[in-house]
């Protein structure tokens, strides 16, 4: 597995993306449904991969649990920084995948991220080093090849997926599929 550089944005022009996460900072419910879907998996401390702004992560952080967040762009990181600044239930790490690095939390959660990653499946392997033996590994993609667009690529996406196709990449990596889904099919219309 190739080591990443963990300073190195996902691919893709990181304004953009940086706009689509304010953007969908104002989908609060969508984002609360979202992380009610990890919730049950998240254990007591969990890793959350491209925490973006860490809207995802507040959101978390109820029944006294720890959270390391991380974020490999260098703007986002900073965002990261300063808004869990003082919060000790709150780590910050700058960090991208694929990496070399090993840990045991009780999951690692990345929504909206391995899209962004040429190498999915070791970016899935580190996913799967990062957690201990009993945690989970909480995936979340955009779905359906035939719906990858321009803008798709343009804010740094190489691939879309289907249940079949995660799976696959999934169990490459050494990873148990224990349940996938496709949600927010209403989604793929807008």
């Amino acid at each position: 597995m190739r080591k990443a550089d963990p300073t190195v944005a996902l691919a893709g022009d990181a304004t953009l993306q940086s706009e689509v996460l304010e953007d969908l900072a104002q989908a609060v419910n969508y984002r609360r449904w979202l992380c009610a879907l990890a919730l049950p998996y998240l254990g007591t401390d969990p890793l959350e991969i491209g925490s973006g702004s860490g809207d995802h992560a507040a959101e978390w952080l109820v029944d006294g649990r720890r959270l390391t967040v991380t974020e490999p762009e260098p703007t986002r990181y900073a965002m990261l920084c300063q808004r869990f600044a003082g919060h000790a239930a709150v780590s910050v790490r700058q960090l991208g995948l694929p990496a070399d690095v090993e840990a045991r939390h009780s999951a690692v959660v990345a929504f909206n991220v391995l899209e962004h990653i040429e190498d999915d499946v070791a970016a899935l392997v580190s996913c799967r080093r990062l957690v201990r033996p009993d945690g989970a590994v909480v995936i979340l993609v955009p779905a359906f090849e035939f719906a990858m667009s321009a803008f798709d690529r343009e804010i740094g996406h190489y691939r879309r997926y289907r249940v079949s196709s995660l799976s696959q990449r999934m169990e490459q990596a050494g990873l148990t599929v224990e349940s996938i889904q496709y949600v927010n099919p209403l989604g793929l219309a807008a």
